[in-house]
């Protein structure tokens, strides 16, 4: 949201979705662990994919999509472990 390089659009559009991933968090808190799991996979998901876009929009440490991938990619592997197991 305070990344230099972004228009005020850009930097509202940034602040609505900056909320997004809490919001299907609690969402998740309402459902078992079956449907909580895949909605929050497609949140770290949707997230991976809004990162790869302000990637090309403004200027991120060197480094960060590629650990941003990583640190979802393990998130993801480890709910889809946790619905499996139960």
């Amino acid at each position: 949201m305070g990344l230099p390089g972004l228009t005020e659009r850009q930097r509202s559009a940034r602040y609505a979705w900056s909320i997004v991933p809490a919001l299907m968090a609690w969402l998740s808190l309402l459902f078992s662990p079956p449907i909580a799991a895949p909605l929050l996979v497609s949140g770290y998901i949707a997230h991976y994919l809004q990162d790869r876009l302000l990637v090309h929009q403004a200027a991120l440490p060197n480094g960060y999509l590629s650990l941003r991938l990583r640190l979802s990619s393990v998130v993801v592997v480890c709910l889809v472990a946790t619905v499996q197991a139960s």
